[in-house]
């Protein structure tokens, strides 16, 4: 494939013709506005970059290419904060006319399915339900010409469930054939007699980015490239616990994960929030949390499993697109967004633990970008932290970590005041009201919406408020000394020793007070770590048999009945349970395996 021409900013020579980045872009009521591309860039060799803008919109492009094949990606970036609808990107290829035009199915087994036959097919539109035989595989498209044929293909629409083919006359009356691959369903007709527009398109929020890809190849084995896998590392990882013992559990853990993981969607490679079992759906599709990714990463270096990685470097990918606001915001660029309102707002507790890693896809992949978001999220803490949440300490630990690699002072200093908060507003006992006012007080909800089933006027001492500030603050610790974090073995301790006391006979810390009836399926595991690490560092049985016993109950429950509820004692919540418990049930393993 040939390098790309300065000359021709967002066009690309290829056998046959040429290939367009996408031209143009359809957003709102169908408005259209052609793309600005600036010329190519190369770099590295052979990879090539530019750069566009439309609509209020900011796009990317790389292309990489050798002999036999190219692979272009875009992102589009809403820079802004006003929401932007995209209905419609496409890249488009400009070519002689072909003797004939295949689509192909993807494997071992694969068929040729001509379309239609004989003469060239004018006016064929194809959707994402043909393109992946109706989700079941990768299909491509193969253009034969008198002594030659090339591939055209794109894993998106197998794995977005979305996106459409057009092939048409380049201009009415032409001998030159247009092929249009869309990354979302446009407005398309059937040469005026029928027509259809899809309910919606893909909205784009403050700081959002949708990608597309498209790929042209001498053989259809070159149009999917896999995940590259990373050699064992040398590169700095935050929190790798390298010494676990082999245990089943974990396989049937690592199950429990992946059922939870969103294919063929727009969340395609994230992990939905929860699974509702009365009625059979995964729920929250869009609640994703960074230390999944995280705690995954570090279950591939503990294993060497090629699965995680795939996993993990898909979900990098897609949480870095729709749930990091890459917007210039001044409050929420940088952040991670809250679970609520569909991933638009931006939420100091979901970025509380994903700036290190960030930082750690960086070093194991070259990748400037995963870089660039590990300190966005990590200056936005700056810049939002300390505040009145009681699990704020969970963010020291990030904190620390990219001070560390960085060298960026704000960031110890943010940790050092974040420490400090949770220091002065611990409570005598060892606990945390989960927010406080000015004055220090718990404070008083307004119309509370989720409290376990037991409507409470004002925050009370969770749980898992220490779970949170137990781990964060002794994750921090295994990074730098303690004279740096003054009274942090003093907090944890306390907030252990308070954790002891109000554990349940069963293993789960009660929720949403210490005193309640209810049981805490959500972050059983989350609590179960904090008191391992706990008895880890500070040599404590107490600590230690705590954990594992809470570790115990919930292996015990998913043996015997396959689930751990997220609440115990709501029969509604019962029928529920969270990804959130098995993510932290993978790291709580491997303190468990190692102290065990």
């Amino acid at each position: 494939m040939r390098q790309p021409e300065t000359s021709l900013p967002g066009q690309i020579q290829i056998a046959c013709g040429r290939l367009l980045l996408p031209p143009r872009l359809v957003v709102a009521d169908d408005e259209v506005f052609a793309v600005a591309w600036q010329s190519w860039q190369a770099r590295d060799g052979n990879l090539a970059t530019a750069i566009g803008a439309v609509a209020g919109l900011e796009l990317r492009a790389q292309l990489e290419f050798d002999h036999d094949a190219l692979w272009c990606g875009v992102e589009v970036v809403n820079p802004g904060q006003t929401p932007i609808e995209l209905r419609e990107l496409a890249w488009q290829l400009h070519l002689d006319p072909p003797a004939q035009i295949s689509l192909l199915d993807d494997g071992p087994a694969s068929e040729e399915t001509l379309l239609p036959g004989g003469a060239p097919p004018w006016e064929l539109n194809l959707t994402h339900e043909i393109l992946t035989d109706r989700g079941r595989r990768q299909r491509c498209l193969r253009l034969d010409y008198d002594a030659d044929q090339f591939y055209v293909g794109s894993a998106d629409p197998l794995t977005y469930g979305d996106g459409f083919v057009r092939v048409e006359p380049l201009e009415p009356a032409s001998d030159r054939t247009k092929i249009s691959w869309h990354r979302v369903e446009p407005h398309w007709d059937y040469n005026g007699l029928f027509s259809t527009r899809p309910s919606s398109g893909l909205w784009l929020y403050e700081g959002q980015t949708r990608a597309a890809s498209l790929a042209i190849a001498n053989s259809p084995q070159r149009l999917y490239r896999p995940w590259p896998t990373p050699a064992h590392p040398d590169a700095p990882i935050a929190l790798y616990k390298a010494g676990s013992k082999a245990a089943s559990e974990r396989q049937a853990i690592l199950d429990k994960i992946g059922s939870f993981r969103l294919l063929g969607c727009e969340y395609a490679g994230l992990f939905a929030g929860g699974y509702d079992h009365r009625n059979g759906r995964l729920i929250e599709p869009h609640a994703s949390r960074p230390e999944t990714g995280e705690i995954l990463l570090h279950e591939y270096l503990r294993s060497g499993d090629a699965r995680l990685w795939q996993w993990v470097i898909e979900f990098a990918e897609c949480f870095q697109q729709l749930a990091v606001n890459r917007g210039r915001g001044a409050s929420t660029g940088g952040a991670v967004r809250g679970r609520y309102g569909d991933n638009q707002t931006a939420h100091p507790i979901r970025s509380m633990r994903g700036a290190a890693f960030f930082w750690d896809m960086a070093a194991l992949t070259g990748r400037q970008d995963y870089r660039e978001t590990a300190l966005g999220i990590a200056r936005y803490l700056t810049r939002v932290m300390p505040w009145n949440n009681a699990r704020q300490g969970a963010a020291i630990r990030d904190l620390v970590y990219l001070h560390r690699e960085s060298g960026i002072a704000a960031f110890a200093d943010t940790a050092q005041a974040i420490l400090a908060t949770v220091h002065e507003h611990q409570q005598p006992d060892g606990a945390w009201y989960e927010y406080w006012g000015e004055s220090g007080q718990p404070s008083v909800y307004d119309s509370p919406g989720h409290h376990g089933g037991q409507w409470i006027a004002k925050a009370c001492k969770k749980p898992e408020m220490a779970g949170y500030n137990i781990n964060g603050i002794l994750d921090a610790l295994q990074i730098v000394d303690p004279p740096t974090l003054p009274a942090a073995e003093e907090i944890v301790q306390r907030a252990a020793d308070w954790m002891l006391q109000t554990q349940s006979p069963q293993g789960p810390w009660p929720f949403p007070d210490a005193s309640s009836s209810n049981l805490y399926g959500y972050g059983l595991f989350l609590d179960a770590t904090a008191m391992l690490k706990a008895g880890d560092y500070f040599h404590d049985a107490r600590y230690l048999a705590s954990g594992r016993r809470a570790v115990g109950f919930g292996l015990d429950r998913l043996a015997a009945t396959g689930m751990v509820p997220a609440l115990i004692g709501v029969p509604e919540l019962e029928a529920t349970e969270s990804s959130f418990t098995w993510t932290c049930a993978l790291e709580a393993m491997a303190w468990y395996e190692h102290d065990g």
